[in-house]
């Protein structure tokens, strides 16, 4: 039986996987990045809350720094839910990639199965013709005698 044609495949989906797996550590570490960046986002705009302006300018622009910031960590909400879809996407893409995988192995498994069998039956057969022209040996010797 020849050797396992698909052998290039399967070391292909196994790339792949590891690409999709490092591509999937990579948006998730993004994702915790972005997390962190709205909870920092969100402390400063509740920090600047905190300040009491005591002239109608310092109250202006205390408004005016507030919007800002609002306006930043809505970005930044944005920016994490973003990453929350690319996690969501390599997870999948990670996923199809691993059960691709998978079935190439297991194809590998089974042709290493059949091969095995097939190498254990022509040993088989090798053992019967042995036994069976022994016998036949043996059959001439005594029918000679």
């Amino acid at each position: 039986m020849a050797r396992f044609r698909l052998a290039g495949v399967l070391r292909a989906r196994q790339a792949q996987e590891s690409v999709a797996k490092a591509a999937a550590a990579k948006a998730r570490a993004d994702a915790e990045a972005a997390e962190g960046l709205v909870h920092q986002q969100a402390a400063t705009l509740d920090a600047a809350c905190a300040v009491n302006p005591d002239t109608a300018q310092a109250l202006a622009a205390a408004l005016s720094a507030r919007q800002a910031m609002a306006a930043v960590l809505s970005a930044s909400v944005t920016a994490a839910a973003d990453a929350a879809r690319v996690v969501e996407t390599s997870t999948v893409e990670l996923a199809a990639a691993a059960a691709q995988r998978k079935a190439m192995e297991k194809l590998a498994e089974r042709h290493a199965l059949a091969r095995r069998r097939a190498a254990e039956h022509a040993e088989a057969m090798e053992v019967d013709d042995l036994v069976t022209s022994r016998h036949r040996s043996s059959e001439e010797e005594h029918t000679w005698q």
